[in-house]
Protein backbone atom coordinates (compact mmCIF):
# COMPACT_ATOMS: atom_id res chain seq x y z
CA UNK A 1 0.00 0.00 0.00
CA UNK A 2 1.10 3.42 -0.82
CA UNK A 3 1.95 6.00 2.16
CA UNK A 4 -0.98 7.66 3.63
CA UNK A 5 1.18 10.22 5.03
CA UNK A 6 1.41 11.86 2.38
CA UNK A 7 -0.74 15.02 2.73
CA UNK A 8 0.11 15.39 6.18
CA UNK A 9 3.73 15.70 5.00
CA UNK A 10 2.64 18.43 2.09
CA UNK A 11 0.89 20.10 3.51
CA UNK A 12 3.44 20.64 6.53
CA UNK A 13 5.74 21.99 4.23
CA UNK A 14 3.37 23.71 1.94
CA UNK A 15 3.40 27.44 3.03
CA UNK A 16 6.92 28.14 3.02
CA UNK A 17 7.26 26.41 -0.54
CA UNK A 18 4.65 28.15 -2.32
CA UNK A 19 6.09 30.29 -5.24
CA UNK A 20 2.85 32.30 -5.74
CA UNK A 21 -0.56 32.74 -4.56
CA UNK A 22 -3.54 33.92 -6.90
CA UNK A 23 -6.81 35.59 -5.74
CA UNK A 24 -10.03 35.27 -7.17
CA UNK A 25 -13.28 36.73 -5.83
CA UNK A 26 -16.93 37.55 -7.53
CA UNK A 27 -19.94 38.25 -6.39
CA UNK A 28 -22.48 35.45 -7.92
CA UNK A 29 -25.68 33.95 -6.55
CA UNK A 30 -24.85 33.05 -2.28
CA UNK A 31 -22.37 35.89 -1.96
CA UNK A 32 -22.19 37.88 1.32
CA UNK A 33 -23.58 41.22 1.07
CA UNK A 34 -20.00 42.73 1.65
CA UNK A 35 -18.78 41.05 -0.84
CA UNK A 36 -16.42 42.38 -3.67
CA UNK A 37 -15.45 41.89 -7.14
CA UNK A 38 -12.15 41.43 -9.01
CA UNK A 39 -11.14 41.94 -12.08
CA UNK A 40 -9.75 39.37 -14.72
CA UNK A 41 -7.50 42.18 -16.05
CA UNK A 42 -5.79 42.29 -12.63
CA UNK A 43 -2.50 40.28 -11.84
CA UNK A 44 -4.27 38.71 -9.20
CA UNK A 45 -1.21 38.29 -6.84
CA UNK A 46 -2.89 40.08 -4.29
CA UNK A 47 -5.52 40.03 -2.07
CA UNK A 48 -6.21 43.52 -3.15
CA UNK A 49 -6.73 43.10 -6.76
CA UNK A 50 -8.21 39.79 -7.74
CA UNK A 51 -9.02 37.96 -10.33
CA UNK A 52 -13.07 37.54 -10.73
CA UNK A 53 -13.58 34.82 -12.45
CA UNK A 54 -13.29 30.75 -13.01
CA UNK A 55 -12.57 31.05 -16.63
CA UNK A 56 -9.41 33.07 -15.63
CA UNK A 57 -8.30 30.39 -13.28
CA UNK A 58 -8.63 28.08 -15.95
CA UNK A 59 -7.03 29.61 -18.55
CA UNK A 60 -3.97 30.05 -16.14
CA UNK A 61 -4.22 26.83 -14.35
CA UNK A 62 -1.40 24.87 -17.00
CA UNK A 63 1.26 27.72 -16.58
CA UNK A 64 1.59 27.67 -12.72
CA UNK A 65 4.33 26.91 -11.01
CA UNK A 66 5.12 24.10 -8.64
CA UNK A 67 3.54 25.12 -4.92
CA UNK A 68 1.38 27.80 -6.40
CA UNK A 69 -2.31 28.36 -4.99
CA UNK A 70 -5.02 29.54 -6.49
CA UNK A 71 -7.23 31.27 -3.54
CA UNK A 72 -11.11 32.38 -3.56
CA UNK A 73 -12.53 34.80 -1.34
CA UNK A 74 -14.45 34.15 1.36
CA UNK A 75 -17.87 35.23 1.35
CA UNK A 76 -17.51 35.59 -2.77
CA UNK A 77 -19.19 33.05 -5.27
CA UNK A 78 -19.16 31.99 -9.01
CA UNK A 79 -21.87 31.55 -10.84
CA UNK A 80 -21.68 28.71 -13.93
CA UNK A 81 -18.34 27.91 -12.43
CA UNK A 82 -16.62 25.36 -14.93
CA UNK A 83 -13.03 24.57 -14.11
CA UNK A 84 -13.70 21.29 -16.01
CA UNK A 85 -10.22 20.58 -17.59
CA UNK A 86 -7.68 21.29 -14.82
CA UNK A 87 -4.18 20.06 -15.90
CA UNK A 88 -0.84 21.42 -14.65
CA UNK A 89 2.51 19.05 -15.30
CA UNK A 90 4.94 21.28 -13.04
CA UNK A 91 3.30 20.31 -10.02
CA UNK A 92 4.35 17.56 -7.65
CA UNK A 93 3.09 15.19 -4.94
CA UNK A 94 5.73 16.86 -2.49
CA UNK A 95 5.21 20.61 -3.37
CA UNK A 96 0.90 20.46 -4.85
CA UNK A 97 -1.27 23.18 -6.14
CA UNK A 98 -3.66 24.68 -3.73
CA UNK A 99 -7.21 25.57 -4.68
CA UNK A 100 -8.43 26.55 -1.44
CA UNK A 101 -10.09 30.30 0.27
CA UNK A 102 -8.28 33.31 1.34
CA UNK A 103 -10.05 36.14 3.98
CA UNK A 104 -10.23 39.39 2.03
CA UNK A 105 -10.33 42.40 4.12
CA UNK A 106 -13.66 43.01 3.71
CA UNK A 107 -14.73 39.41 5.47
CA UNK A 108 -13.17 37.31 8.35
CA UNK A 109 -12.01 34.12 8.95
CA UNK A 110 -15.69 33.07 9.96
CA UNK A 111 -17.16 34.04 7.23
CA UNK A 112 -18.42 31.69 4.65
CA UNK A 113 -16.14 29.65 2.48
CA UNK A 114 -16.13 30.69 -0.95
CA UNK A 115 -19.04 29.24 -3.35
CA UNK A 116 -18.65 27.60 -6.82
CA UNK A 117 -22.39 27.53 -7.94
CA UNK A 118 -22.16 25.25 -11.36
CA UNK A 119 -23.92 23.97 -14.30
CA UNK A 120 -26.14 21.40 -15.83
CA UNK A 121 -23.83 19.89 -18.69
CA UNK A 122 -19.93 20.22 -16.82
CA UNK A 123 -17.98 19.37 -14.04
CA UNK A 124 -17.51 22.35 -11.79
CA UNK A 125 -13.73 21.24 -10.92
CA UNK A 126 -12.36 18.72 -13.27
CA UNK A 127 -8.35 17.14 -12.17
CA UNK A 128 -8.02 15.68 -15.83
CA UNK A 129 -6.60 16.38 -19.46
CA UNK A 130 -9.31 16.59 -21.82
CA UNK A 131 -7.11 14.49 -24.60
CA UNK A 132 -5.10 11.52 -24.48
CA UNK A 133 -4.09 10.41 -20.43
CA UNK A 134 -1.11 11.95 -19.09
CA UNK A 135 0.22 12.10 -15.64
CA UNK A 136 -0.07 15.22 -13.75
CA UNK A 137 -0.19 15.31 -9.84
CA UNK A 138 -0.22 16.94 -6.89
CA UNK A 139 -3.38 19.18 -6.19
CA UNK A 140 -4.96 19.93 -2.78
CA UNK A 141 -8.62 21.20 -3.05
CA UNK A 142 -9.96 22.66 0.31
CA UNK A 143 -12.67 25.15 2.01
CA UNK A 144 -14.59 25.39 -0.69
CA UNK A 145 -18.55 24.95 -1.26
CA UNK A 146 -19.79 23.48 -4.92
CA UNK A 147 -23.61 23.89 -5.58
CA UNK A 148 -25.03 22.49 -8.33
CA UNK A 149 -28.26 23.27 -10.06
CA UNK A 150 -30.19 20.54 -8.30
CA UNK A 151 -33.20 19.04 -10.59
CA UNK A 152 -31.30 19.45 -13.43
CA UNK A 153 -28.19 18.44 -12.87
CA UNK A 154 -26.10 16.26 -14.99
CA UNK A 155 -22.38 16.24 -13.95
CA UNK A 156 -20.25 15.46 -10.66
CA UNK A 157 -19.36 18.20 -9.02
CA UNK A 158 -15.81 17.20 -8.62
CA UNK A 159 -13.83 14.88 -11.01
CA UNK A 160 -10.93 12.94 -11.13
CA UNK A 161 -9.40 11.39 -14.19
CA UNK A 162 -7.10 10.28 -17.10
CA UNK A 163 -3.95 9.93 -14.76
CA UNK A 164 -3.89 12.30 -11.99
CA UNK A 165 -2.11 11.52 -8.77
CA UNK A 166 -1.89 12.23 -4.94
CA UNK A 167 -4.58 14.40 -4.79
CA UNK A 168 -6.52 15.86 -1.60
CA UNK A 169 -10.05 16.76 -0.84
CA UNK A 170 -10.50 18.22 2.06
CA UNK A 171 -12.82 20.20 4.20
CA UNK A 172 -15.62 21.02 1.16
CA UNK A 173 -19.24 21.09 0.96
CA UNK A 174 -21.07 19.41 -1.98
CA UNK A 175 -24.79 19.85 -2.77
CA UNK A 176 -27.49 19.91 -5.47
CA UNK A 177 -25.34 17.81 -8.57
CA UNK A 178 -26.17 15.03 -9.70
CA UNK A 179 -22.89 13.52 -8.47
CA UNK A 180 -20.56 14.38 -5.31
CA UNK A 181 -16.70 13.22 -6.31
CA UNK A 182 -15.78 11.01 -8.63
CA UNK A 183 -12.83 9.10 -9.20
CA UNK A 184 -12.43 7.62 -12.13
CA UNK A 185 -9.74 4.97 -11.76
CA UNK A 186 -8.88 4.13 -15.43
CA UNK A 187 -9.10 5.78 -18.91
CA UNK A 188 -10.07 4.60 -22.19
CA UNK A 189 -7.90 7.26 -23.77
CA UNK A 190 -4.81 7.08 -25.38
CA UNK A 191 -1.67 6.47 -23.04
CA UNK A 192 0.86 9.06 -23.38
CA UNK A 193 4.67 8.58 -22.81
CA UNK A 194 5.01 8.27 -18.77
CA UNK A 195 0.93 7.10 -18.19
CA UNK A 196 -0.09 4.53 -17.07
CA UNK A 197 -3.55 5.50 -17.29
CA UNK A 198 -4.27 5.17 -13.47
CA UNK A 199 -5.98 7.89 -11.39
CA UNK A 200 -4.81 6.86 -7.57
CA UNK A 201 -3.71 8.03 -3.94
CA UNK A 202 -6.25 9.98 -3.24
CA UNK A 203 -7.83 11.49 0.45
CA UNK A 204 -11.18 12.90 0.59
CA UNK A 205 -11.61 13.49 4.08
CA UNK A 206 -13.57 15.73 6.83
CA UNK A 207 -16.05 17.05 3.87
CA UNK A 208 -19.97 17.67 3.59
CA UNK A 209 -21.31 15.78 0.11
CA UNK A 210 -25.08 16.34 1.06
CA UNK A 211 -28.63 16.40 -1.50
CA UNK A 212 -26.97 15.55 -4.34
CA UNK A 213 -29.63 13.32 -6.88
CA UNK A 214 -26.97 11.07 -7.34
CA UNK A 215 -24.33 9.20 -6.15
CA UNK A 216 -22.28 10.51 -3.21
CA UNK A 217 -18.31 9.59 -3.88
CA UNK A 218 -17.98 7.13 -6.72
CA UNK A 219 -14.20 5.68 -6.54
CA UNK A 220 -12.42 3.46 -9.17
CA UNK A 221 -9.28 4.88 -7.95
CA UNK A 222 -6.26 3.04 -5.98
CA UNK A 223 -4.84 3.65 -2.94
CA UNK A 224 -8.02 5.99 -1.65
CA UNK A 225 -8.49 7.15 1.80
CA UNK A 226 -12.02 8.17 2.22
CA UNK A 227 -12.16 9.53 6.14
CA UNK A 228 -14.44 11.46 8.47
CA UNK A 229 -17.01 12.51 6.28
CA UNK A 230 -20.87 13.07 5.98
CA UNK A 231 -22.99 12.22 3.49
CA UNK A 232 -26.94 12.71 4.08
CA UNK A 233 -30.04 12.84 1.51
CA UNK A 234 -27.98 11.63 -1.46
CA UNK A 235 -29.35 9.86 -4.54
CA UNK A 236 -32.46 9.05 -5.76
CA UNK A 237 -33.28 4.73 -6.58
CA UNK A 238 -31.35 1.50 -6.12
CA UNK A 239 -28.11 2.50 -8.01
CA UNK A 240 -27.47 5.65 -5.90
CA UNK A 241 -25.36 4.94 -2.94
CA UNK A 242 -23.93 7.22 -0.48
CA UNK A 243 -19.96 5.70 -1.38
CA UNK A 244 -19.89 3.31 -4.25
CA UNK A 245 -16.86 1.25 -4.84
CA UNK A 246 -16.34 0.30 -8.36
CA UNK A 247 -13.93 -1.06 -10.78
CA UNK A 248 -11.31 0.51 -13.05
CA UNK A 249 -10.95 -0.12 -16.75
CA UNK A 250 -7.93 0.66 -18.92
CA UNK A 251 -8.84 0.81 -23.10
CA UNK A 252 -11.57 -1.65 -21.54
CA UNK A 253 -9.85 -4.32 -19.58
CA UNK A 254 -10.78 -4.73 -15.66
CA UNK A 255 -8.04 -3.86 -13.53
CA UNK A 256 -7.80 -4.82 -9.56
CA UNK A 257 -8.55 -1.94 -7.39
CA UNK A 258 -5.97 -1.96 -4.33
CA UNK A 259 -5.86 -0.22 -1.14
CA UNK A 260 -9.14 1.29 -0.58
CA UNK A 261 -9.99 2.03 2.77
CA UNK A 262 -13.55 3.69 4.33
CA UNK A 263 -13.30 4.96 7.86
CA UNK A 264 -15.62 6.68 10.34
CA UNK A 265 -18.09 8.63 8.47
CA UNK A 266 -21.08 9.23 8.79
CA UNK A 267 -24.10 8.32 6.74
CA UNK A 268 -27.68 9.01 6.70
CA UNK A 269 -30.88 9.59 4.43
CA UNK A 270 -29.65 7.08 1.33
CA UNK A 271 -31.45 7.25 -1.83
CA UNK A 272 -34.47 9.53 -0.23
CA UNK A 273 -35.46 11.41 -3.40
CA UNK A 274 -38.61 9.69 -5.25
CA UNK A 275 -37.67 10.64 -8.67
CA UNK A 276 -35.29 13.19 -10.33
CA UNK A 277 -37.90 15.89 -10.56
CA UNK A 278 -38.46 15.68 -6.48
CA UNK A 279 -38.19 19.10 -4.59
CA UNK A 280 -37.03 17.45 -1.54
CA UNK A 281 -35.95 14.11 -0.15
CA UNK A 282 -38.49 11.66 1.54
CA UNK A 283 -37.78 10.29 4.88
CA UNK A 284 -37.50 6.70 4.99
CA UNK A 285 -37.41 6.35 1.19
CA UNK A 286 -34.37 4.42 0.87
CA UNK A 287 -33.96 1.43 -1.30
CA UNK A 288 -30.42 1.38 -2.09
CA UNK A 289 -26.72 0.51 -0.11
CA UNK A 290 -25.38 2.76 1.30
CA UNK A 291 -21.41 1.77 0.87
CA UNK A 292 -21.02 -1.26 -1.82
CA UNK A 293 -17.75 -2.33 -3.60
CA UNK A 294 -18.08 -4.18 -7.06
CA UNK A 295 -15.44 -5.51 -9.12
CA UNK A 296 -12.15 -6.38 -8.87
CA UNK A 297 -10.19 -5.69 -5.27
CA UNK A 298 -7.53 -6.67 -2.88
CA UNK A 299 -7.49 -4.47 -0.27
CA UNK A 300 -10.64 -3.01 0.75
CA UNK A 301 -11.58 -1.71 4.74
CA UNK A 302 -14.69 -0.20 5.67
CA UNK A 303 -14.72 0.34 8.98
CA UNK A 304 -15.57 2.61 12.11
CA UNK A 305 -18.60 4.13 10.14
CA UNK A 306 -22.42 4.96 10.98
CA UNK A 307 -24.30 4.22 8.76
CA UNK A 308 -28.22 5.32 9.58
CA UNK A 309 -32.07 5.53 8.41
CA UNK A 310 -33.05 7.75 10.75
CA UNK A 311 -36.54 6.76 9.52
CA UNK A 312 -37.20 3.25 8.89
CA UNK A 313 -37.09 2.16 5.31
CA UNK A 314 -40.28 0.19 4.22
CA UNK A 315 -38.13 -1.42 1.33
CA UNK A 316 -36.13 -4.19 2.31
CA UNK A 317 -33.88 -3.36 -0.66
CA UNK A 318 -32.24 -0.70 1.53
CA UNK A 319 -28.99 -2.01 2.74
CA UNK A 320 -26.50 -0.76 4.68
CA UNK A 321 -22.63 -2.20 3.80
CA UNK A 322 -21.60 -4.90 1.14
CA UNK A 323 -19.11 -6.14 -1.32
CA UNK A 324 -20.69 -8.02 -3.90
CA UNK A 325 -21.38 -9.05 -7.60
CA UNK A 326 -21.76 -5.84 -10.06
CA UNK A 327 -22.76 -7.79 -13.32
CA UNK A 328 -19.34 -6.30 -14.32
CA UNK A 329 -19.26 -9.87 -16.64
CA UNK A 330 -16.86 -12.94 -15.71
CA UNK A 331 -14.71 -11.96 -13.56
CA UNK A 332 -15.40 -10.17 -10.45
CA UNK A 333 -14.26 -10.58 -6.53
CA UNK A 334 -12.08 -9.70 -3.62
CA UNK A 335 -9.23 -10.43 -1.45
CA UNK A 336 -8.13 -9.35 1.95
CA UNK A 337 -11.36 -7.73 2.91
CA UNK A 338 -12.14 -6.76 6.34
CA UNK A 339 -15.37 -5.29 7.74
CA UNK A 340 -15.35 -3.98 10.86
CA UNK A 341 -16.17 -1.70 14.12
CA UNK A 342 -19.41 -0.46 12.25
CA UNK A 343 -22.55 0.83 13.73
CA UNK A 344 -25.52 -0.02 10.78
CA UNK A 345 -28.83 0.97 12.08
CA UNK A 346 -32.31 0.21 10.29
CA UNK A 347 -31.29 -1.54 6.67
CA UNK A 348 -32.76 -4.52 5.47
CA UNK A 349 -29.57 -6.26 5.46
CA UNK A 350 -27.19 -4.73 7.80
CA UNK A 351 -24.01 -6.00 5.80
CA UNK A 352 -23.92 -8.53 3.02
CA UNK A 353 -20.56 -9.64 1.53
CA UNK A 354 -19.89 -12.31 -1.70
CA UNK A 355 -16.67 -13.19 -3.99
CA UNK A 356 -14.62 -12.58 -1.24
CA UNK A 357 -11.59 -14.80 -0.41
CA UNK A 358 -9.52 -14.64 2.91
CA UNK A 359 -12.15 -11.90 4.45
CA UNK A 360 -13.21 -10.98 7.91
CA UNK A 361 -16.56 -8.99 9.10
CA UNK A 362 -16.28 -8.33 13.12
CA UNK A 363 -16.89 -6.47 15.69
CA UNK A 364 -20.16 -4.31 13.70
CA UNK A 365 -23.38 -3.34 15.53
CA UNK A 366 -26.58 -3.44 13.59
CA UNK A 367 -29.50 -2.84 14.83
CA UNK A 368 -32.55 -2.44 12.63
CA UNK A 369 -36.46 -1.64 12.84
CA UNK A 370 -36.98 -2.38 9.29
CA UNK A 371 -39.39 -5.14 7.91
CA UNK A 372 -38.31 -8.66 7.52
CA UNK A 373 -34.71 -7.34 8.87
CA UNK A 374 -30.98 -9.91 8.69
CA UNK A 375 -27.74 -9.28 10.13
CA UNK A 376 -24.88 -10.95 8.36
CA UNK A 377 -25.35 -11.99 4.45
CA UNK A 378 -22.46 -13.98 2.51
CA UNK A 379 -23.23 -14.74 0.27
CA UNK A 380 -25.36 -11.27 0.13
CA UNK A 381 -26.44 -12.41 -3.46
CA UNK A 382 -27.27 -15.88 -2.69
CA UNK A 383 -29.90 -15.55 -5.30
CA UNK A 384 -27.06 -15.56 -8.04
CA UNK A 385 -24.90 -18.12 -9.57
CA UNK A 386 -21.42 -16.60 -9.63
CA UNK A 387 -20.32 -17.04 -12.91
CA UNK A 388 -16.76 -18.51 -14.08
CA UNK A 389 -13.77 -16.56 -13.29
CA UNK A 390 -15.67 -15.23 -10.07
CA UNK A 391 -13.99 -15.16 -6.76
CA UNK A 392 -15.87 -17.50 -4.65
CA UNK A 393 -16.14 -16.82 -1.02
CA UNK A 394 -13.30 -19.04 1.34
CA UNK A 395 -11.80 -18.84 4.39
CA UNK A 396 -14.53 -16.31 5.37
CA UNK A 397 -14.39 -14.90 9.25
CA UNK A 398 -17.75 -13.87 10.71
CA UNK A 399 -16.64 -13.12 14.49
CA UNK A 400 -17.94 -10.82 17.29
CA UNK A 401 -21.16 -9.11 15.64
CA UNK A 402 -23.73 -7.76 17.64
CA UNK A 403 -27.17 -8.25 15.71
CA UNK A 404 -30.36 -6.59 17.27
CA UNK A 405 -33.72 -7.26 15.08
CA UNK A 406 -36.28 -5.65 16.26
CA UNK A 407 -39.15 -6.62 13.67
CA UNK A 408 -38.08 -9.84 12.71
CA UNK A 409 -40.23 -12.32 10.13
CA UNK A 410 -39.96 -15.60 8.49
CA UNK A 411 -37.31 -14.58 6.56
CA UNK A 412 -34.92 -13.14 8.84
CA UNK A 413 -31.56 -14.32 9.35
CA UNK A 414 -28.81 -13.74 12.50
CA UNK A 415 -25.75 -14.22 10.34
CA UNK A 416 -25.63 -16.40 6.97
CA UNK A 417 -22.91 -17.99 5.38
CA UNK A 418 -23.35 -20.64 2.96
CA UNK A 419 -22.92 -21.51 -0.35
CA UNK A 420 -18.93 -21.47 -1.50
CA UNK A 421 -15.61 -22.33 0.50
CA UNK A 422 -14.12 -24.22 3.19
CA UNK A 423 -11.97 -22.79 6.12
CA UNK A 424 -14.85 -20.33 7.29
CA UNK A 425 -14.84 -19.23 11.28
CA UNK A 426 -18.06 -18.47 12.64
CA UNK A 427 -17.63 -17.23 16.32
CA UNK A 428 -18.23 -14.65 19.60
CA UNK A 429 -21.84 -13.45 17.62
CA UNK A 430 -24.54 -12.11 19.05
CA UNK A 431 -27.92 -12.36 17.55
CA UNK A 432 -30.63 -11.14 19.42
CA UNK A 433 -34.71 -10.90 17.77
CA UNK A 434 -37.42 -9.14 18.98
CA UNK A 435 -41.05 -10.03 19.64
CA UNK A 436 -41.71 -10.75 15.82
CA UNK A 437 -39.39 -13.85 15.39
CA UNK A 438 -41.24 -17.03 14.30
CA UNK A 439 -40.72 -20.60 14.09
CA UNK A 440 -38.56 -19.86 10.40
CA UNK A 441 -36.58 -17.31 11.99
CA UNK A 442 -33.57 -18.20 12.17
CA UNK A 443 -29.95 -17.58 14.07
CA UNK A 444 -27.85 -18.81 11.52
CA UNK A 445 -27.71 -20.41 7.83
CA UNK A 446 -25.41 -22.04 6.54
CA UNK A 447 -28.09 -24.47 3.83
CA UNK A 448 -25.43 -25.85 1.24
CA UNK A 449 -22.38 -25.84 2.96
CA UNK A 450 -21.50 -29.17 5.36
CA UNK A 451 -19.88 -29.02 8.24
CA UNK A 452 -16.46 -29.68 7.29
CA UNK A 453 -16.71 -26.30 5.20
CA UNK A 454 -16.27 -24.14 8.95
CA UNK A 455 -13.11 -24.54 10.91
CA UNK A 456 -14.89 -23.18 14.06
CA UNK A 457 -18.23 -22.62 14.89
CA UNK A 458 -18.37 -21.97 18.56
CA UNK A 459 -19.09 -19.65 21.08
CA UNK A 460 -22.00 -17.56 20.08
CA UNK A 461 -25.52 -16.08 21.97
CA UNK A 462 -28.56 -15.71 20.25
CA UNK A 463 -31.87 -15.15 21.56
CA UNK A 464 -35.74 -15.15 20.53
CA UNK A 465 -37.54 -12.75 22.63
CA UNK A 466 -41.00 -14.05 21.11
CA UNK A 467 -41.34 -17.35 19.33
CA UNK A 468 -38.60 -19.53 19.17
CA UNK A 469 -37.33 -19.92 15.31
CA UNK A 470 -34.65 -22.33 14.23
CA UNK A 471 -30.95 -21.98 15.37
CA UNK A 472 -29.64 -22.96 12.08
CA UNK A 473 -31.28 -23.76 8.93
CA UNK A 474 -29.15 -27.08 8.30
CA UNK A 475 -29.66 -28.43 11.48
CA UNK A 476 -33.24 -26.75 13.49
CA UNK A 477 -31.80 -27.01 16.89
CA UNK A 478 -28.82 -25.97 19.30
CA UNK A 479 -28.63 -29.53 20.15
CA UNK A 480 -28.24 -31.01 16.80
CA UNK A 481 -26.01 -27.91 16.29
CA UNK A 482 -24.13 -29.66 18.59
CA UNK A 483 -23.82 -32.79 17.59
CA UNK A 484 -21.87 -31.95 14.54
CA UNK A 485 -19.66 -30.57 16.77
CA UNK A 486 -20.24 -26.68 16.19
CA UNK A 487 -21.88 -24.43 18.77
CA UNK A 488 -20.73 -26.69 22.07
CA UNK A 489 -20.15 -23.58 23.99
CA UNK A 490 -22.67 -21.29 22.20
CA UNK A 491 -25.87 -19.86 24.47
CA UNK A 492 -29.74 -19.28 23.67
CA UNK A 493 -30.11 -17.47 27.43
CA UNK A 494 -31.31 -13.89 27.37
CA UNK A 495 -28.15 -11.44 27.07
CA UNK A 496 -29.47 -8.75 28.87
CA UNK A 497 -29.02 -5.54 26.30
CA UNK A 498 -29.98 -2.44 26.64
CA UNK A 499 -30.36 -1.05 22.76
CA UNK A 500 -30.49 2.23 22.18
CA UNK A 501 -31.54 4.83 19.16
CA UNK A 502 -28.92 7.42 20.47
CA UNK A 503 -25.78 7.05 20.40
CA UNK A 504 -26.29 3.63 19.55
CA UNK A 505 -24.94 1.17 21.16
CA UNK A 506 -25.98 -2.31 22.51
CA UNK A 507 -24.72 -2.54 26.27
CA UNK A 508 -24.43 -4.74 28.86
CA UNK A 509 -24.19 -4.79 32.05
CA UNK A 510 -21.85 -6.70 34.06
CA UNK A 511 -23.93 -9.62 34.75
CA UNK A 512 -24.50 -10.41 31.28
CA UNK A 513 -24.01 -14.09 29.70
CA UNK A 514 -22.55 -12.34 27.43
CA UNK A 515 -19.15 -11.06 29.51
CA UNK A 516 -16.41 -13.07 29.20
CA UNK A 517 -18.02 -15.40 26.81
CA UNK A 518 -16.09 -15.53 23.59
CA UNK A 519 -14.29 -17.63 21.92
CA UNK A 520 -10.84 -17.72 23.68
CA UNK A 521 -8.41 -17.99 20.98
CA UNK A 522 -10.65 -16.63 17.84
CA UNK A 523 -12.44 -13.59 19.00
CA UNK A 524 -10.89 -10.01 17.53
CA UNK A 525 -8.36 -8.32 19.66
CA UNK A 526 -10.43 -5.91 19.68
CA UNK A 527 -13.75 -4.42 19.99
CA UNK A 528 -15.92 -1.46 18.14
CA UNK A 529 -14.52 1.91 18.95
CA UNK A 530 -10.81 0.01 18.85
CA UNK A 531 -11.51 -1.03 22.67
CA UNK A 532 -8.65 -3.29 23.87
CA UNK A 533 -10.44 -6.80 24.64
CA UNK A 534 -9.04 -8.49 27.84
CA UNK A 535 -7.70 -11.87 27.96
CA UNK A 536 -11.35 -13.44 28.36
CA UNK A 537 -13.26 -11.96 25.30
CA UNK A 538 -17.34 -10.81 25.59
CA UNK A 539 -19.49 -12.18 23.04
CA UNK A 540 -20.39 -9.68 20.01
CA UNK A 541 -19.22 -6.07 19.39
CA UNK A 542 -18.51 -4.28 22.81
CA UNK A 543 -16.09 -5.15 25.52
CA UNK A 544 -17.60 -4.77 29.01
CA UNK A 545 -15.41 -2.19 31.42
CA UNK A 546 -13.07 -2.23 28.42
CA UNK A 547 -11.60 1.68 28.43
CA UNK A 548 -7.82 1.18 26.18
CA UNK A 549 -8.18 2.45 22.27
CA UNK A 550 -5.82 1.45 20.11
CA UNK A 551 -6.36 2.82 16.44
CA UNK A 552 -6.07 0.99 13.45
CA UNK A 553 -3.35 1.85 11.35
CA UNK A 554 -4.41 2.76 7.79
CA UNK A 555 -2.60 -0.06 6.26
CA UNK A 556 -4.24 -2.97 8.97
CA UNK A 557 -5.96 -4.84 6.61
CA UNK A 558 -5.90 -8.14 7.79
CA UNK A 559 -8.14 -10.12 10.93
CA UNK A 560 -7.09 -8.18 14.07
Amino acid sequence: MKNYLFPLALLAFGGAAHATSYYVSDCGSGASAQCVAGNDSSAGTSPAAPWKSCDKVTAQFPGLAVGDQVLFARGSAQNACKLSYLSNLKSTAANPIVIGAYTPTWASSTTAVPILNGTTSTYTLGLLNSGNSTHDEGYVIQDLHFVGPGVSAQMPALMMSNDVKYVTIQRVEIEQSSLGIQCNGGTNNPLSAGSNGLTEHIVIRNSNIHHNRGIGILSGCNDILIENNTLDNNGIGMLDHHIYIGGAEISGVLQTVTQVVIRSNRLTNNSPYASASAASPTPGGCGAVAIVAHGLHDGLIIEGNTVIEPTPPANASCWGISADSGGYGNKEGFTNVAIRGNTVINFGVGIGLDLCDTCVIENNYIYSEAPAPSGVIAPSKYFETPLAGDTLINKLTVRNNSVYLKNPTFGSVGIRVSRDGTGHNVASNLVYFGTGSTSATSCFYTSGLAAGAFAAFDYNLCYFAGTTGTWDTARGSLTAQRAVGFDVHSQSTNPNVTPSTAPYALTTASTSPAVKAGHPSLSSRFAIGGLQRSVTPDIGAYQFGASVVVPSAPTGVGIQ
